[in-house]
């Protein structure tokens, strides 16, 4: 039985490595974003390009869009904010959230020190269950955060299942 688990182990890894290389290859980390983008006065322009990422992700997988939607980057730049005054990466707590989000169903992917959107979206796609958050087809919506305090960068996306209203 250990050696079944040790196989699994394994197997998981090779899998997460081969993953890797084949994502890493379409993020082209060091390249800034060339893209122009149009886009309405209400979202910044880190929101539009993490939408365009996750989207991209959503098209591989043939899984309809996100659309942004402002009441959630407002939530998500709270979050991001509030991490960055505590020096601190943490989910929300999910009841906060839902009620927050009128008892919808909710995600959240945070996290710390990524450069760029492209290196937050790359980290998001390798660990199984930020992945999931942006490609299940449960979630219709997305609202991103971004906050730095002494040179550290706090990320915060919020899924939900409600259409933009």
């Amino acid at each position: 039985m250990k050696n079944l688990q040790i196989l699994f182990i394994f197997c998981l890894f090779f899998s997460s490595c081969l993953n890797a290389k084949k994502t890493e290859e379409n993020y082209k980390l060091n390249e800034p974003i060339k893209k122009e983008f149009n886009r309405p006065n209400e979202f910044n322009e880190y929101e539009v390009v993490l939408l365009d990422l996750h989207n991209k992700e959503r098209k591989n997988k043939k899984i309809k869009e996100f659309k942004l939607d402002k009441n959630l980057c407002s939530y998500a730049q709270k979050h991001a904010e509030n991490m960055a005054n505590k020096n601190s990466m943490y989910h929300s707590k999910m009841n906060d959230l839902m009620e927050f989000n009128k008892g919808s169903l909710v995600g959240e992917n945070v996290a710390w020190n990524q450069k760029t959107e492209q290196e937050v979206v790359f980290s998001w796609i390798l660990s199984p269950m930020h992945r999931y958050n942006i490609l299940s087809k449960k979630y219709k919506t997305v609202g991103f955060g971004k906050a730095s305090k002494n040179g550290s960068i706090y990320w915060c996306a919020v899924f939900s299942d409600k259409e933009v209203e």
